[in-house]
């Protein structure tokens, strides 16, 4: 089995950074992108295992973003890293 994919969803690129660097040391493959709209389309091409994602971003809020996941049906965990 391979390792849990995770996708990164954060606006501010020093955390993405630092968290995309750190998470493979501990056997996580990353996926980054600095934006919800980023996401849906990532969400779109590739399958993850867990979300990590900021609340707090421009146009669209994490919260908002959660929401409409969840209104389509994902199960996907998320984790708040606000």
């Amino acid at each position: 089995m391979g390792s849990a994919h995770i996708l990164l969803i954060d606006d501010d690129s020093a955390l993405r950074g630092a968290i995309q660097r750190s998470l493979p040391t501990h056997g996580f493959e990353v996926s980054s992108v600095p934006s919800a709209r980023a996401a849906v389309s990532e969400l779109s091409q590739r399958a993850f295992d867990l979300i990590l994602i900021d609340m707090q971003m421009p146009e669209i809020t994490g919260d908002v973003l959660v929401r409409e996941l969840a209104k389509r049906g994902s199960k996907l965990p998320v984790i708040v890293v606000s």
